[in-house]
């Protein structure tokens, strides 16, 4: 090993550099060089397959910044899986540096680790433009402090302006956590979306959680990136782990659908659960229903519709839906037609089927409302339309015998056949009964 290459054993910011020892002859020269603009920790007696020394665990603990030397060794290093684990467990920055670019990645390290930055060393001519590659490119270096001795570069300089161009990457640019996601957000709303991912990439790691979010989401799509399942569900608990409500909701869809982890209905309402008492609706609107329906905690009716109306207040259809049902059945609250079809109009008039096709069932029986044949036929429609059989039954029902709008026996079989192909019973004893006349 160079004995004039010596570990930083200051205070100030540094960067801790995990290798395996039979690899000196390619990390010295590259520590040596990255030592030119930044403080470097490295354990100067690291072997091969040796005792992780709490020396290093100090110093893990207290870096600014972890650069992981890949190499075949590396991979099969216990040592510098043992640092990449504790490097991960403190969430700490982290760039992958990969020695050389013929070297195929474990699936399970790819999976875990692939994700973040990397560098390919070999396709630079020196290690010294490939340091200031990076340097361009990651402001994850701006974490770290320049060595005093040295000039810092411009692209250190910390600018108060955000970067007005969407598509930016460059790291000069200096973009915080929170300006890379106001980018990304920019980026999203204009469909760029693979500009998107990359700005959500920079601030996700970079601590941000609603770009951690934003990226889970995007995983979980497939925009702008391949769709993977289990990445989403990483960014969606990355973002949950720190009060992220839309990651919460996120996490506990998961769990609740199977995606990216195994489901698991207790997780998904404890996630719920995180993320409706921060006011996040969807996760209102769905521990509504695990509560009415038992999933994942035990039945309660009065929780059910306390949650349905938190969301419904808020304007979400399908609870506005379920809050009706519960004032229908009593379910929970006290039994009230009036307030029922209030709640069936408010997610009805937001296009929601089956809330349609009971308004037009209140207003044909004249339950919660006053009895107006014309207004259940049009409401009928509007949720035949949209394919529910129980309005196109009724739809033909109203046709065929002339209720709130005039009498056609052909419209009254067209949409008795439609309820009919959907396995309507009733529907196709009608079919029966007209085709006989």
């Amino acid at each position: 090993m160079n004995t004039d290459i010596k570990a930083y054993l200051g205070n100030d910011p540094f960067i801790f550099v995990s290798y395996a020892h039979r690899d000196k002859d390619i990390v010295m020269p590259f520590i040596a060089a990255l030592q030119r603009h930044f403080n470097v920790w490295f354990d100067e007696g690291i072997h091969y397959g040796a005792e992780w020394e709490m020396d290093i665990v100090d110093h893990l603990d207290k870096c600014d910044l972890f650069i992981y030397m890949i190499t075949d060794n590396s991979l099969a290093s216990q040592n510098c899986k043992d640092e990449i684990y504790r490097a991960r467990e403190l969430n700490k920055p982290f760039i992958n540096i990969l020695c050389n670019s013929d070297i195929t990645l474990p699936r399970e390290f790819a999976f875990r680790y692939g994700r973040f930055q990397m560098c390919k060393l070999d396709t630079f001519s020196s290690y010294e433009s490939a340091i200031e590659d990076m340097i361009r490119k990651s402001f994850l270096f701006d974490v770290v402090k320049r060595s005093a001795s040295e000039t810092e570069p411009a692209h250190s300089e910390y600018s108060e302006s955000k970067c007005e161009d969407s598509k930016c990457t460059d790291s000069k640019c200096s973009m915080s956590p929170t300006e890379a996601f106001e980018l990304g957000e920019d980026a999203y709303n204009d469909e760029d979306y693979e500009t998107a991912v990359r700005h959500y990439t920079i601030a996700a790691e970079g601590g941000n959680g609603d770009a951690q979010f934003s990226l889970g989401y995007c995983y979980e799509s497939g925009l702008g990136v391949a769709q993977d399942e289990k990445l989403a569900a990483y960014w969606y608990r990355k973002a949950a782990e720190q009060g992220n409500a839309d990651g919460q909701f996120g996490l506990g869809y998961c769990y609740d659908e199977g995606i990216g982890v195994d489901i698991d209905a207790k997780q998904a309402v404890y996630w719920y659960q995180k993320a409706a008492e921060q006011d996040q609706v969807d996760a209102q609107c769905n521990l509504g229903l695990c509560y009415r329906e038992g999933i994942g905690v035990k039945q309660d009716a009065k929780q059910s519709a306390y949650w349905y109306r938190k969301a419904a207040e808020q304007g979400d259809a399908t609870a506005q839906l379920g809050l009706a049902w519960c004032y229908d059945e009593g379910f929970g609250v006290r039994k009230n037609a009036k307030h029922a079809a209030h709640w069936y109009k408010k997610a009805a008039e937001q296009g929601d089927a089956v809330a349609q096709f009971n308004l037009g069932y209140c207003y044909d029986e004249g339950v919660g409302v006053e009895q107006d044949l014309e207004l259940a036929v049009y409401w009928y429609q509007k949720s035949a339309d949209q394919g529910d059989s129980s309005a196109q039954y009724n739809l033909g029902l109203c046709y065929e015998t002339g209720a709130g709008v005039a009498r056609d026996t052909k419209k009254a079989m067209y949409w008795y056949k439609k309820a009919a192909e959907q396995g309507d019973e009733d529907a196709k004893d009608a079919l029966r009964r007209l085709s006989k006349k």
